[in-house]
């Protein structure tokens, strides 16, 4: 994991000049795990279902690093994610997927200053594609992206200069194989 050694700065014609190191000064341990189920009900339905664990244990273990990073790394990163998908064949060229995901929130990410709550709450969200195979090689599909929500903060960028927010989408996609 990088850290970050402020050396100095200067205010130039040019701009702020920062003068930095970046070394690695976190150590610790991580653990975790996913399993994942499937099950097929009838030839025409697919179920999935995951499950997904991250724990970490981090710390700062260098006196040089006057910016102690190791806990905003624990808290950038979901802990648990969980998830069901069905894959439905619903004639011979139409196919409907649906995907819930439940995603634990970040509880100290990168830049927790810009946030009002100082974390990014968890969510529970769904994407849907409906699709349709007029030809072998060819496929039509609609897609919603995160149905449920308008818009929410999903990430905060490892510099913490920005917030990431995801909207909800719809679109219509072509595949063709050849």
């Amino acid at each position: 994991l990088r850290s970050v050694t402020l050396i100095g700065y200067e205010i130039g014609p040019d701009g702020l000049i920062v003068d930095a190191t970046l070394t690695n000064t976190i150590a610790g341990s991580e653990r975790g795990g996913e399993l994942t189920a499937n099950w097929v009900p009838t030839a025409n339905l697919r179920l999935q279902a995951y499950w997904s664990e991250l724990r970490m244990n981090l710390h700062d273990r260098a006196a040089i690093n006057r910016f102690p990073l190791a806990k905003n790394y624990e808290g950038s990163t979901p802990e648990r994610q969980v998830g069901l998908r069905s894959d439905w064949d619903l004639a011979p060229l139409w196919a409907l997927t649906l995907q819930l995901k439940y995603v634990d929130e970040l509880q100290q990410p990168f830049n927790y200053a810009l946030l009002g709550s100082g974390k990014i709450d968890d969510y529970v969200d769904a994407d849907l594609r409906l699709g349709y195979q007029p030809l072998p090689a060819v496929e039509l599909a609609l897609i919603g992206k995160n149905l449920l929500d308008g818009a929410r903060l999903e990430y905060s960028s490892e510099s913490g200069a920005t917030l990431t927010e995801t909207r909800r989408a719809a679109y219509l996609r072509v595949t063709w194989s050849f």
